[in-house]
């Protein structure tokens, strides 16, 4: 069987052409346009028993993409969401107060929410999300903690050398945005 990326070449698939189901049609790819293995990234440990890959950040919206994995019976602690939040269960079941979603179950979180979701205890969670603006947690006495950003998950992944996704889109982004001042490759 031949691979998709040999197929796509034969097909004469160049970033710029004209499709080959329609010739009247240029093909035209941003140059943001990537596909990326995401087994290279590694996972960035966010609280007890869960962690992230952050696949995209965008400072402008404030949103962020990330693939989260939880330990079995992980919790996470209770914050709220200033922005809504999408995301698609791939393994495992994850749930809180709204709810439960299982294996290719997707739910949307509400802004403002506030919850304290849990993974299924019979096998590890992953999900795909995408944050579209900030989450807070609560300090102890219940009063509202530390304020977790889009700007925050980058220098979480950074400090990991988890930022391939990232550091490819920012090569293209108009505005530069990413520091490279406290990279940690050298």
């Amino acid at each position: 069987m031949t691979d998709l990326a040999t197929k796509i070449g034969e097909l004469g698939h160049p970033r710029e052409g004209f499709a080959s189901t329609n010739p009247n049609v240029r093909i035209k790819d941003h140059p943001l346009t990537f596909t990326m293995d995401t087994n290279e990234i590694p996972w960035t440990p966010l609280s007890e028993g869960t962690y992230f890959k952050l696949l995209s950040a965008d400072p402008v919206s404030g949103r962020w993409t990330t693939l989260f994995r939880m330990e079995p019976g992980a919790r996470f602690a209770v914050h709220k969401h200033y922005g809504l939040v999408e995301f698609f269960v791939l393994k495992g079941s994850f749930g809180y107060e709204g709810g439960v979603a299982h294996a290719w179950g997707y739910g949307i979180e509400g802004a403002p929410s506030v919850h304290e979701p849990i993974s299924g205890d019979d096998e590890e969670m992953i999900m795909l999300a995408i944050s579209n603006g900030p989450f807070q947690g609560y300090n102890e006495d219940g009063t509202l903690g530390e304020v977790v950003d889009v700007s925050a998950f980058v220098r979480m992944a950074q400090a990991n050398n988890a930022l391939q996704c990232v550091e490819k889109a920012a090569n293209v982004h108009p505005l530069g945005w990413l520091d490279r001042s406290t990279s940690t490759d050298g």
